[in-house]
């Protein structure tokens, strides 16, 4: 997603996107709805792997699993499309996005749990949308997390993916003025 935008931005299509009637909110939309698509897809495709080819059954519930997924999907869109409101070409959008992965990977206790962490590193981790989405699945697939524990979780994801997406809709927005 963000790399369309920064491609967009150095044909020169993407001005002509934001000085279209559609408002950056709409054009954000439309941006992120073929990303959540596919996203939700390979998110499908991999759980019938996991559970079919692994064995390994999922004890929660399948329509909550996809509702934090969804919600974790528009979390990395709305990062994605921060990333890319700030940059101007394609390169300075790859190298953003680098920026923001690595650590979001270290930070996710997908390799070091979280409680480990120094204490001054544990808020960030727990602003990372990759923890949270972690614990759900884990939660899920492992011991049939309840819907009020994954919503504790759902929430800071939804909380990330209205700010970036706002802003980023402000950024298109600034940009045409």
């Amino acid at each position: 997603v963000g790399m369309s935008v920064a491609r967009e931005h150095e044909l020169g299509t993407f001005e002509q996107l934001l000085v279209s009637p559609q408002q950056p909110i709409e054009i954000v939309a439309g941006k992120s709805l073929p990303g959540l698509i596919v996203g939700l897809g390979q998110c499908a495709i991999i759980t019938l792997i996991v559970v079919f080819g692994f064995g390994i059954p999922l004890l929660g519930s399948a329509l909550v699993m996809f509702a934090a997924l969804t919600v974790f999907l528009l979390s990395i869109i709305g990062v994605a499309l921060f990333v890319s409101s700030i940059a101007t070409n394609q390169q300075q959008a790859m190298m953003g996005t680098m920026v923001v992965i690595m650590p979001a990977m270290m930070l996710s206790g997908f390799s070091s749990p979280v409680q480990n962490m120094p204490d001054w590193l544990q808020p960030l981790a727990l602003a990372n949308p990759l923890t949270h989405i972690l614990v759900i699945l884990r939660g899920l697939f492992l011991r049939d997390m309840p819907v009020l524990l994954v919503a504790q979780r759902i929430w800071p994801m939804a909380a990330t993916a209205v700010f970036t997406i706002v802003v980023a809709a402000w950024m298109f927005r600034r940009k045409v003025q």
